[in-house]
């Protein structure tokens, strides 16, 4: 059995909710995603499962940058799914944290937890990004303007980033679903 850890915004995970995980509304955040659903698994991690929930609010931070998230609200959501269902991610390169699971597998999945945090920031979107979107071709960028792009690629020259503003540790597990 596999322990996955995916992250996303609230009002997202609202819309997954009431419209599966691939919904009408969904546009990638990455060009090379397929229709898997990406996944930090703890099998493959480095460190302990709370070191795993950060980097996975920090994938969710990405996410809501580059969609342009207006609200605060992110989640981190614990998965047991058995390993059949589970395959690495191949997807891009610096994913060997992660794996990645089939929506139509995704009936298999138990939910174990959710965790919330409310530190997410829309108006330092750019700082979010600001090194994905200076030289990463992995990153859709059909979410930003021209401009976007380049006050990104500036701010990326500063060699200024969101942890130099603050340190993001702060998350709260609001649900714990019974295993």
């Amino acid at each position: 059995m596999a322990t996955l850890y995916h992250g996303t915004t609230r009002e997202n995970w609202e819309s997954i909710q009431r419209e599966g995980w691939l919904g009408d509304s969904h546009k990638p955040v990455w060009n090379c995603s397929m229709r898997e659903i990406y996944f930090n698994d703890t099998s493959k991690a480095d460190g302990d499962d709370c070191s795993l929930i950060n980097d996975t609010f920090e994938q969710a931070q990405i996410a809501a940058a580059v969609q342009n998230y207006k609200g605060a609200n992110l989640v981190v959501l614990r998965f047991e799914i058995p390993d059949e269902f589970v395959e690495d991610d191949s997807s891009c390169p610096n994913a060997e944290q992660a794996s990645a699971v089939h929506p139509d597998y995704m009936d298999k999945a138990e939910l174990t937890g959710i965790y919330n945090s409310d530190q997410y920031n829309p108006s330092l979107r750019l700082f979010y990004i600001c090194g994905l979107l200076a030289g990463n071709d992995f990153i859709n960028q059909e979410y930003f303007t021209a401009l976007e792009i380049e006050a990104a690629k500036k701010l990326h020259e500063t060699d200024c980033y969101l942890e130099d503003l603050f340190c993001h540790e702060s998350h709260t597990e609001i649900e714990k679903v019974a295993a």
